[in-house]
């Protein structure tokens, strides 16, 4: 980059700092989905195309990180978890009533995110998948991307658990590490080592699983260096994909956040800087971009 650019951008992020601009986090913004147009697209949808993905959600986490921007909810015990899966599987027979048996795709693909979907034990996660596919026809042949995402702690994602999720027919699983700096780690409540990781990634590539790890920039007290510690950690496991996305400071939106210091915040400017180097780093490592914060490896 030279300084020219440099100035520029700076100027592009002080404009759009400086004005109220939407929270992006999903197209269309959240605001458009009033409860009658939601249910009517919703419906509508359902009974007129193919469906090809599906999307469960856990929402329910060990402790919840300060930054996250995802709807979750603390765990106290198993009970909450044994009570979310009865109503989540009492929600998916009222929505096949909508949904015409003759549009439906067989082998569609699947993920689970959360939260952290893999807090469910070996009990409640053959308990949920069963339900899935005796009612929706999902392959469990490997022919089609079945996703989960993980929180990288060994003592939630064990080998049993693993092992457990590729013979129900699960190929990807996705880590959300963020970041490997202690300090940065303290502020938004979450705990993970390298080492620990890159076991858990060896593991889980051993059972044949493709692993994608999830890293965020702009976090509180973070930095381009910090940044580029945790790219260069990351490394050497060669996940298939590595997603890199802008931390959202919104507080109003999401109150928890009110905890980080806003002063520790980097601004918008350090952020391109930051996203301008993570990208450089990438693709001088052999991933290709695609879009705006996904980087793939040659064999994804």
């Amino acid at each position: 980059m030279n300084h020219r650019d440099m100035l520029k951008w700076e100027r592009l992020a002080m404009h759009y700092d400086e004005n109220a601009v939407p929270l992006y986090l999903s197209y269309p913004v959240e605001s458009f989905w009033k409860q009658q147009r939601f249910q009517e697209q919703h419906d509508q949808s359902l009974a007129s195309s193919d469906i090809s993905f599906l999307y469960f959600h856990f929402p329910y986490c060990k402790e919840i990180c300060h930054y996250c921007m995802c709807y979750k909810e603390p765990l106290k015990d198993d009970s909450d978890l044994d009570l979310y899966l009865d109503y989540l599987i009492r929600d998916m027979d009222l929505r096949l009533t909508v949904l015409k048996r003759g549009n439906w795709r067989d082998g569609a693909h699947m993920h689970w995110g959360g939260g952290t979907p893999t807090l469910l034990n070996l009990h409640q996660l053959e308990t949920i998948h069963r339900a899935i596919t005796e009612r929706l026809n999902i392959s469990t042949d490997g022919s089609h991307e079945h996703s989960i995402e993980a929180f990288p702690d060994p003592q939630i994602v064990t080998q049993s658990k693993l092992e457990l999720l590729k013979s129900l027919g699960f190929n990807v699983i996705s880590f959300g590490i963020q970041d490997f700096d202690r300090r940065i780690q303290k502020v938004i409540n979450r705990e993970h080592g390298p080492e620990a990781v890159r076991e858990l990634i060896g593991m889980a590539k051993h059972l044949g699983f493709r692993v994608h790890v999830d890293l965020c920039y702009g976090l509180p007290f973070q930095g381009i260096n910090e940044l580029e510690q945790t790219i260069e950690e990351v490394l050497p496991a060669t996940p298939g994909r590595i997603c890199i996305f802008p931390y959202a400071h919104a507080p109003m939106v999401f109150p928890r956040q009110n905890i980080i210091p806003r002063s520790s915040i980097p601004n918008s400017f350090i952020k391109v800087l930051m996203a301008e180097r993570a990208d450089r780093l990438l693709v001088d490592n052999g991933y290709t971009r695609l879009g705006l914060d996904h980087y793939l490896s040659a064999d994804d």
